[in-house]
């Protein structure tokens, strides 16, 4: 947390950081651990898939 307290709040807004809190962060770092890249994606980035699905060979 110091690295994000040390951030100028302008650098933070940027990198989207302004808003979200310790306890997001330690999840997030959680995810992270636990399941790489794909840990971080939530339903509401990635939407969910209607209809039906395609699949060729």
């Amino acid at each position: 947390m110091a690295e994000l307290k040390a951030l100028h709040p302008d650098d933070a807004h940027q990198l989207g950081l302004g808003q979200v809190s310790e306890r997001t962060l330690r999840r997030w770092s959680a995810a992270w651990t636990e399941q790489g890249v794909m840990g971080l994606a939530d339903g509401w980035l990635t939407p969910v898939l209607r209809g039906h699905r395609k699949i060729t060979p």
